[in-house]
């Protein structure tokens, strides 16, 4: 890791985005920071440094991005379900539900493509169930 004394910043190891010193995860990628900091300027006032460590730790950003989002998978499992356990497009409509929740949460990669594939199989689903009415 790469500190900068000068700014009181340090850089990610996995994106190398600049970073305030004592901050826990990173604001792009979401990767836990190491906690050394530089001993550049003695603060008489500690109350200072745990608000600031606090603040952090109560709104990482991204941490979600770290693994897969759940919402996809659900309404991937639920998207491929409903092709052989129909009940009348309810199955079809929660793989829309969660896929919709999914998307509109901006995922991307796999989880993008689970979610896609979950709400076109629910969507179909949802249309036979009405054709056959």
């Amino acid at each position: 890791m790469n500190n900068s004394s000068e700014t009181g910043t340090q850089f990610c190891p996995n994106c190398g985005q600049a970073v305030t010193v004592g901050t826990q995860f990173c604001p792009k990628c979401g990767t836990r920071l190491p906690q050394s900091q530089p001993q550049k300027t003695i603060s008489p006032q500690p109350v200072q440094v745990s608000h600031s460590t606090q603040s952090t730790v109560a709104h990482p950003t991204n941490v979600s991005n770290v693994g897969m989002d759940r919402f996809a998978l659900i309404g991937l499992i639920l998207g491929l379900t409903s092709w052989g356990i129909s009940l009348w497009g309810l199955v079809g409509i929660g793989a829309v539900v969660f896929s919709s929740l999914a998307l509109n949460r901006h995922v991307s990669g796999s989880d993008k493509i689970m979610a896609i594939i979950g709400l076109a199989s629910g969507i179909l689903t949802i249309l036979y169930a009405i054709s056959q009415f």
